[in-house]
């Protein structure tokens, strides 16, 4: 099915910005509204050269000088390495033409790296636009497409007004579609409902929980720098509330994070990757636990330790019992923070 290829969703585009039955203005008018660019119809060239999979970039579309470049991303956000790389080629390939970056995604994200998040809801919006020269069956094809869509977008929207009947998503995002999708898995929540069973065929569990953190975030009003990311197709949010703690010739930074049902105050050398465990820097961490419902969850062998707590479900679909958690978790790692100071 369409709706979980990413291939599919470019070659649309591309379809669309190629298709002859399609004027050249309507394909400017698309851009323009897809985008939220301003580019003429009126030009000396009137062409658009689009190419798929361009150095891995998914799309690449020249237009009069204009190079605007599309990653599509359906089941989790981008990854800031990733635009990275692409940046480098775009820079490299296109160094004198204006170049416009942007990454397809279900979800309300952010800008990252000079990159901007489109919702496919836009892409949909804007499809519903085009206008063919002639009665063909290329009608009917967009119209499937666009069902898709709309039933794209209607998953999320129904996961996010409906939370308490999605236990399965904060459940099922490091599990693979057989375990998923499995009679005896099933009967743990009792017989999935439609879009219970579409969010597992195409495993949106984690694109979704990334949607649910993100609105948790908007409704927090954080003062400070977060990062929402996955691992191990769990969603996180890593707020740093301490950006930068010297304490026995090492330097470290304070954080609050949250991933599924666990949230934590963590300690972390800057340096990380080059780290070596230093037990006697983690007393004020091992300490706070013998007297609160936290637990101490002691290093490996890098510089980093943590005190979690385990919610309920009932908790982490609450916006306002959630938010009281993280502010709690913000309140302690501000009193440890003060420890090391001393």
């Amino acid at each position: 099915m369409v709706a979980d290829k990413e291939k599919i969703h470019s070659q649309i585009i591309y379809w669309v910005l190629n298709h002859n039955n399609i004027s050249f203005s309507d394909k400017v008018i698309f851009l323009n509204d897809f985008l939220n660019l301003n580019l003429s119809s009126k030009i000396i060239n009137p062409n658009i050269e689009v190419v798929t999979e361009y150095k891995s970039i998914d799309i690449l579309i020249i237009i009069d000088g204009n190079i605007i470049a599309i990653e599509n991303k359906l089941k989790s956000s981008e990854h800031s390495n990733q635009l990275n790389k692409y940046d480098e080629i775009l820079s490299n390939d296109f160094s004198r033409r204006t170049i416009n970056k942007y990454y397809l995604t279900l979800i309300d994200d952010v800008k990252k790296n000079g990159w901007v998040a489109v919702k496919y809801d836009v892409l949909k919006n804007s499809l519903l636009k085009i206008g063919f020269k002639n009665d063909t069956g290329d009608k009917f094809i967009l119209s499937q497409y666009l069902q898709t869509l709309t039933n794209l977008n209607g998953v999320s929207d129904e996961f996010l007004n409906n939370l308490k009947n999605f236990k399965c998503v904060f459940e099922d995002g490091n599990k693979s579609k057989h375990k998923k999708m499995s009679k005896s898995y099933k009967s743990d929540f009792g017989e999935f409902s439609p879009t219970q069973k579409y969010i597992s065929k195409f495993n949106l569990e984690t694109i979704l929980q990334k949607a649910y953190l993100i609105n948790l975030v908007k409704s927090m009003k954080l003062e400070y720098d977060y990062k929402i990311e996955e691992t191990r197709g769990n969603a996180l949010i890593e707020y740093i509330i301490i950006p930068e703690l010297s304490y026995n010739g090492n330097n470290y930074e304070i954080g609050v994070q949250f991933q599924k049902y666990t949230i934590k105050v963590n300690l972390v050398n800057i340096e990380y990757q080059s780290s070596k465990s230093c037990n006697n820097n983690y007393k004020f961490f091992r300490n706070y636990t013998r007297t609160k419902q936290w637990r101490f969850n002691s290093p490996k062998t890098k510089d980093y330790c943590s005190i979690s707590k385990i919610l309920d479900f009932d908790t982490i679909i609450n916006k306002n019992k959630l938010k009281k958690e993280f502010e709690e978790a913000i309140k302690i790692a501000r009193d440890l923070s003060k420890e090391y100071l001393v």
